[in-house]
């Protein structure tokens, strides 16, 4: 037996392919094969080109977020900054007018306390005193004109006032404020 793969004897017509034939066939898989590589390597090309476009477009896009960040940052800092410095000067303004504020009030006090006597309670209650007697005098005057003008003869002479009755037993000091009296 020959180690041909096909029966020598069975068909006188047949001829066996031949080596250059088997080979051509080998060729053509191995070039159907290399060419879908190809595509496959081509496909997979393309699929990278785009992969790195899109981690490109990624890294680009973190980049300019990163510096939009420290821009905002850096401006946030320098405003700080500057609203820190004016609040400083705001607050250093008001402490000047605070100060002169506080200064026109203890002058307006120490005028105050030039022009008031040096204890007003006593005077009140001392007016308030002298208040009470007018007015307990005002009843007895009106009381005895009273009486008078209920007496039949008029020849009745009135009584008397006493000097005591008539004048107020304290005197106003002049430092006290004069106040109008109701008869």
């Amino acid at each position: 037996m020959s180690n041909s793969p096909y029966p020598a004897g069975s068909d006188p017509n047949f001829n066996p392919p031949s080596e250059s034939a088997a080979n051509a066939v080998r060729f053509t898989e191995l070039d159907r094969t290399v060419q879908d590589i190809r595509i496959e390597n081509t496909r997979l090309d393309q699929d990278i080109q785009k992969l790195r476009g899109r981690t490109a477009t990624v890294i680009g896009l973190l980049v300019g977020l990163i510096l939009l960040m420290i821009g905002g940052f850096a401006w946030l800092a320098v405003e700080l900054q500057n609203s820190g410095q004016e609040e400083g000067q705001d607050a250093s303004n008001a402490d000047v007018a605070v100060s002169n504020r506080v200064e026109e009030l203890e002058k307006q006090m120490d005028d105050l306390s030039q022009n008031i006597p040096g204890n007003l309670t006593d005077t009140l209650k001392s007016n308030q005193t002298t208040l009470a007697q007018l007015q307990a005098q005002l009843q007895q005057v009106t009381t005895q004109i009273e009486a008078l003008q209920q007496s039949p003869s008029p020849t009745q002479t009135q009584p008397e006032a006493s000097p005591s009755n008539s004048a107020p037993s304290n005197p106003q000091s002049p430092e006290s404020p004069q106040s109008p009296s109701n008869p």
